[in-house]
């Protein structure tokens, strides 16, 4: 007699615990804020009536659920898993974008069921368990074992999967979509899709084409969302519910190939924050001139150098007198935001100072005041280039312009240099040393 085995109490087990969650999403962490570029992983999801063949791009609480998946469910899993070359593609900003996926494939991972001995064969005796292992699946139905004489009274093995033929029992899509792991925020009310949770950063899809095999080529102008996802997540056909579809929802392939899906997408404009991307590189330190001293900056941010005029304008604080001065940039049309650094005024260079030999080992150094400094810094040493024996003496008032050193050796000639300094905090910054001058102690 002529006996073939059904999948429906299998199928309904496994379909039972694979339920919706196909269709749920958890997004990976990805900065969207304002002045990053949007960025993230997009590719086709779907499920099919009749046996629920899946792929889950989005749910990432199973084992066959991390984002960009590989793996298709067939049969919702009862059948087993295939491995997929998917087309997904990386999102880097706004622009058009195609993602695809195959509408069929082979089985090639089993599902957590009892498994038979002979993994290649297909058995009469339910109790055996069943192994799909090699069989061909496809989005428009099961692949099933022929038809076949079985003695009776007796079990036989089916002919391997190979020579399966497909049922076509599915002739819609539940769901097909194009998720992404692109964090989002919906306004159900709106049905609008935003990055931020203040609802101010539209995200926009439109010019939606997607090609099914044998169907022909559905477009949509502008998108609908999937909106009870936390991604963004675009339905093109949803049949749950209220029928939110961006296509024709009764699109289906007839013949066997691959979907492909072009789309526009169009994320907020963001203008990137120099308080927070900024780096700004000045110079320390730049000798009074009695004029405003505006010295160059280097601008980047996020590691891209900036154009002065176009990118930021400049301006700066207390950058006459010597000090602590300020430069701050301001950002201009992709950017926005302030920064600010700060470069040291030092006093100017000093004249050459009096040097006299005073007998007893010791000699005078004097210098012409500097209204606008802290103090001086005198150095001396036999060795004229300063290399050795450099000894320094700090003049911490203002007026006080010159000092007495002893304890010199007699007879040696002595090389001397100052310079005023400006004390900002607790540092002292120096201006230039002066010409050296040259004493013999006596």
């Amino acid at each position: 007699m002529k006996m073939k085995r059904t999948l429906s109490a299998v199928m309904a087990s496994a379909i039972a615990v694979s339920g919706m969650s196909a269709f749920s999403a958890s997004a990976e962490t990805i900065d969207n804020s304002v002045g990053a570029a949007v960025k993230g992983t997009a590719g086709i999801t779907f499920q099919t009536d009749g046996n629920y063949t899946y792929r889950d791009i989005a749910n990432t609480s199973g084992a066959h659920g991390v984002f960009p998946q590989k793996e298709v469910g067939c049969a919702g899993g009862a059948n087993g898993f295939s491995t997929i070359d998917a087309g997904d593609v990386a999102i880097n900003g706004s622009g058009t974008y195609t993602v695809s996926i195959p509408t069929e494939g082979v089985i090639d991972i089993e599902p957590d069921l009892k498994k038979p001995a002979n993994k290649k064969a297909w058995w009469i005796d339910e109790a055996a368990g069943i192994s799909r292992m090699g069989s061909k699946w496809s989005m428009r139905g099961s692949y099933e074992p022929p038809e076949i004489e079985v003695p009776e009274g007796e079990e036989a093995a089916i002919p391997g999967v190979e020579e399966w033929v497909l049922s076509e029992g599915n002739s819609s899509f539940n769901m097909l979509g194009i998720s992404t792991d692109i964090p989002a925020y919906y306004d159900k009310e709106t049905h609008k899709c935003y990055l931020d949770a203040a609802m101010t950063q539209e995200v926009t899809v439109s010019d939606v084409s997607v090609d099914i095999p044998g169907a022909g080529t559905f477009k949509g102008d502008a998108a609908c969302w999937k909106d009870d996802v936390s991604t963004v997540c675009v339905s093109l056909i949803n049949v749950y519910g209220e029928d939110n579809s961006t296509i024709d929802s009764s699109a289906f392939p007839t013949e066997d190939g691959t979907i492909s899906v072009t789309f526009t997408i169009k994320f907020p404009e963001t203008k990137t924050d120099l308080s927070k991307k900024g780096k700004i590189t000045v110079a320390k330190k730049k000798a009074y001139t009695g004029k405003a001293l505006k010295p160059a900056v280097t601008v980047k941010a996020d590691g891209k150098a900036l154009k002065n005029g176009t990118d930021y304008s400049v301006s700066y604080k207390n950058n006459k007198k010597p000090g602590k001065a300020t430069v701050t940039v301001t950002g201009k049309g992709n950017y926005t935001g302030k920064k600010s650094a700060s470069f040291i005024i030092v006093p100017k260079k000093q004249a050459a100072p009096s040097v006299k030999a005073l007998g007893k080992q010791k000699i005078k150094v004097t210098v012409k005041r500097d209204k606008l400094a802290t103090g001086y810094k005198f150095q001396y040493s036999t060795d004229k280039k300063f290399k050795k024996g450099v000894k320094t003496v700090t003049i911490s008032k203002n007026k006080t312009t010159s000092k007495t050193i002893a304890k010199l050796k007699k007879g040696k000639t002595y090389y001397v240099r100052t310079a005023a300094y400006i004390k900002v905090g607790k540092t002292a910054y120096a201006g230039s040393f002066s010409k050296v001058k040259s004493v013999k102690v006596k």
